[in-house]
């Protein structure tokens, strides 16, 4: 596959990395996402600095679970429903970075990429966001007045803090076992 369609992926301490082969534009969808989820996660793991833009959103890439592939650490990998929704959040357990997000029934084949763990090469590759997703949910402020200038604000609201469901134990082995017993399945779909 050629190097410039590879887009490589690393944790905020680098323990976990790898790519995404093909991604470019043709082969992917390129959004920015402003749910209540994916602004609830990188505050829950204390990585909203790394992960949002100044509008409360998380640029996402959008492709086929194939074309993902570790080249070290997947099984520092850990997953989490935020909602009854199908939606598995992972994340690295070494860092607390928020990596992914895939369907947990695996009927749907996608995974979303947190480009904010990507090398900046990669995204630029991506060209601009297709859209921005979830708008109602983005906070408001003057960073997300003046990131949506144009933009209808109605309905726009303060985004939710994490759902009693997500909080962990303070004690961090129990963390780890508990993300364990529940990352176990969905890891071997997402690498398999």
């Amino acid at each position: 596959m050629d190097a410039d369609n590879r887009l490589s992926f690393a944790c905020a301490c680098g323990t976990i990395a790898g790519t995404i082969h093909p991604a470019t534009p043709n082969q992917g969808d390129h959004v920015v996402c402003h749910c209540t989820d994916c602004q609830a996660l990188p505050a829950f793991l204390g990585a909203t600095e790394r992960i949002l833009d100044d509008a409360g959103g998380t640029a996402l890439y959008q492709s086929r679970c194939a074309r993902l592939e570790f080249a070290r650490g997947s099984e520092r990998l850990a997953c989490l429903h935020l909602t009854d929704k199908p939606t598995l959040r992972w994340y690295a357990m070494c860092c607390d970075t928020p990596m992914f997000n895939t369907y947990a029934t695996g009927r749907i084949p996608y995974v979303t990429t947190i480009l904010a763990n990507c090398e900046a090469a990669g995204r630029d590759r991506l060209g601009p966001p297709l859209g921005h997703l979830f708008l109602e949910d983005a906070p408001v402020d003057d960073h997300a007045d003046a990131a949506f200038s144009g933009a209808d604000d109605k309905g726009l609201r303060v985004g939710r803090s994490p759902p009693q469901s997500a909080v962990r134990s303070q004690d961090p082995a129990t963390n780890r076992q508990a993300a364990a017993a529940h990352t176990r399945t969905a890891l071997r779909a997402l690498v398999a």
